[in-house]
């Protein structure tokens, strides 16, 4: 949290550079390492957004830099790229990507990973917000746990179910929405719902497409909402229940959705006026608890 701190060098006296030793140091623009430093913690240059130089002294025994990356002495794995942004390639003669290379890196929005790469360490691209493009190659038998934040699985997920850049595979692709889901990614958990409703990539299981279309639907998202109501309006993977229906088509349509509000015209035909205030009380108690929710 040395924000003022515009530069560094380790002298050779340095053997280990702590966890988060330089963390959050926004002004930091260059760091020179010595020759005896043989370990660097995890975290140690997270967020240093300015930092466009690392230079590794040539016989450092463990480290090389190339640029703003830190790499291994003999270039083969990434060890951190803290201010990568925007479209990034990763260099050919990386054949791993370490655990936390990418983490925080909240400007990178695309990234090329060549065909050297075999692996992807663990949390690799963690909270990496903007990241909307990635492309994993077939090169790469190794993916460690949360390598990706939701919006990457999101968008890989998509690639595999849509065959760009990558063979058409739905089972991976369910994979990858799952992923994205489980992290609370809306468009993801309502792709996921319909992939079971459909049986792409997974078996056909209406009471796994209400679990997951739920989920989003629960968080606001009037798209979900929509589908909900669908589901228990012809009584699939729930009871048919128009109360509940017409309670999350009432949300959607709250939204602005017109789509909802058409649909709240068509099934008030098939309900009585009791059924209709009953479905008005819940929505208010769902708004109620939401907003409560939201302000604990």
């Amino acid at each position: 949290n040395c924000t003022s701190l515009t530069s560094i060098t380790i002298p050779d006296s340095v053997t280990k550079i702590t966890t988060q030793v330089f963390q959050n140091c926004t002004s930091l623009t260059s760091a020179t390492i010595g020759n005896s430093v043989t370990s660097i913690g995890a975290y140690a240059f997270t967020n240093c957004s300015s930092l466009t130089s690392i230079v590794v002294a040539a016989d450092n025994p463990n480290y090389s830099s190339m640029g703003p990356l830190l790499l291994n002495k003999n270039g083969t794995v990434l060890v951190a790229a803290p201010t990568a942004s925007g479209d990034f390639t990763i260099p050919n003669n990386v054949t791993s990507i370490g655990e936390r290379a990418f983490f925080n890196c909240r400007g990178l929005t695309s990234i090329t990973i060549p065909d050297s790469v075999t692996s992807i360490g663990a949390n690799a691209f963690d909270n990496c917000k903007s990241l909307t493009s990635i492309i994993i190659p077939d090169s790469v038998t190794s993916i460690g746990d949360q390598a990706f934040g939701a919006e990457a699985q999101y968008s890989l997920a998509n690639s595999y179910a849509m065959g760009q850049g990558v063979a058409q595979d739905n089972v991976e692709a369910v994979k990858w929405y799952r992923k994205a889901a489980e992290q609370g990614h809306v468009e993801a958990q309502l792709i996921l719902g319909r992939m079971y409703f459909n049986g792409d990539g997974v078996p056909e299981d209406a009471v796994e497409t209400v679990k997951w279309v739920r989920k989003a639907a629960e968080q606001g998202y009037a798209k979900a909402q929509i589908v909900l109501a669908n589901m228990y309006d012809i009584g699939q993977g729930v009871p048919k229940d128009y109360v509940a229906a017409y309670m999350w088509l009432n949300l959607a349509a709250a939204q602005g959705n017109e789509g909802a509000k058409k649909g709240k015209g068509i099934l008030s035909e098939k309900m009585t006026k009791e059924q209709i205030a009953e479905a008005q009380k819940l929505c208010r108690e769902w708004l109620a608890k939401r907003s409560s929710d939201e302000d604990a």
